[in-house]
């Protein structure tokens, strides 16, 4: 039987776990699965390296490193237990890349 091409995209603060998981399992209800989850969330700072306020860099490495590890690993989760392989895409800043010259961008370099 061949598979109908139905697609859904979620979105949610990649912070918020319970909703992070709640929209991974919506969807695979919905649609029999999670195919592919694409882990794409990421901010800057707009402050200079030395005045970042630690709550600000908090909440920088809460979506830039915490809610990719996080949602992946709920992802995995439902591909684990399933016959068809799917896949975890994760997305990544290639801006900082090139070396960091500004003052503003050392937390977000850090965290790519």
């Amino acid at each position: 039987m061949a598979r109908s091409k139905r697609w859904a995209s979620r979105r949610f603060v990649a912070t918020n776990a319970t909703r992070r998981a709640d929209a991974l399992v919506d969807a695979a209800s919905e649609f029999g699965g999670i195919d592919v989850m694409v882990c794409n969330a990421g901010i800057m700072l707009g402050a200079d390296g030395a005045d970042v306020a630690e709550a600000d860099y908090r909440r920088l490495m809460a979506v830039n490193l915490d809610g990719v590890l996080f949602g992946a690993q709920a992802a995995a989760r439902q591909l684990k237990d399933r016959a068809t392989p799917g896949s975890i895409v994760l997305m990544a800043g290639m801006g900082v890349g090139a070396g960091c010259t500004s003052p503003t961008r050392p937390a977000r370099a850090g965290s790519s």
